[in-house]
């Protein structure tokens, strides 16, 4: 087996107009915190928001091959999370800016709301086949079921398996997020940490 490189991630995170998320969220403070705790790579959340987006273009440059601060050590992927028709959520991850802007314009045609306060996540009424079909074959990037075993907004709550969730478009799909349980705690408390099943 060839030697791996280890990088300490974080391919799930979201911007400020996401519930929850602290209104001074910015990649300048991302990548000042990244670096204090070790964190190679991070996911830019949210890019589908246009606000967010803009801020994304504004703060990060393309440099050997990824996307970095200006002056930072923390490189960047171009990332999101959404909700699909079946109330699942899916984590997508694009190569470019011009992908992020062909995944905003495809959906915007379909009459989907991307943009203002609370959008960070959006609701989309297309299904988790449509929405890898276009980020796999029409933009380039990856996606695969978000926070897989948790009992409300997964693939698993919703679907037996990756076929029925994704049909035609399924061995493609390359990642399943997980979210480990607390062993003492309540059923819906999860610890930060997520990792990723690598399929």
């Amino acid at each position: 087996m060839p030697d791996l490189k280890s990088l300490n991630c974080d391919m799930h995170i979201h911007g400020p107009n996401s519930g929850g998320v602290s209104k001074y969220m910015s990649i300048p403070l991302l990548t000042e915190q990244a670096q204090l705790k070790g964190l190679d790579v991070l996911s830019t959340g949210d890019c589908l928001n246009k606000e967010w987006l803009q801020h994304l273009k504004n703060s990060l440059v393309e440099e050997r091959s990824c996307l970095r601060a200006d002056g930072g050590k923390t490189a960047f992927i171009l990332g999101g999370e959404l909700c699909d028709s079946q109330n699942v959520h899916q984590l997508f991850y694009l190569p470019d800016f011009s992908a992020v802007d062909l995944f905003r314009e495809k959906l915007m045609r379909k009459g989907i709301k991307l943009d203002g306060k609370g959008y960070g996540r959006p609701w989309v009424k297309v299904s988790a086949e449509e929405l890898a079909r276009i980020v796999m074959e029409d933009c380039k990037g990856l996606m695969g079921p978000a926070h897989g075993f948790t009992p409300y907004y997964s693939i698993y709550a919703h679907n037996d398996s990756i076929q029925q969730c994704y049909g035609s478009m399924a061995p493609e799909i390359k990642f399943l997020e997980l979210t480990p349980r607390i062993a003492r705690g309540s059923p819906t408390v999860y610890k930060k940490r997520k990792r990723f099943l690598l399929c």
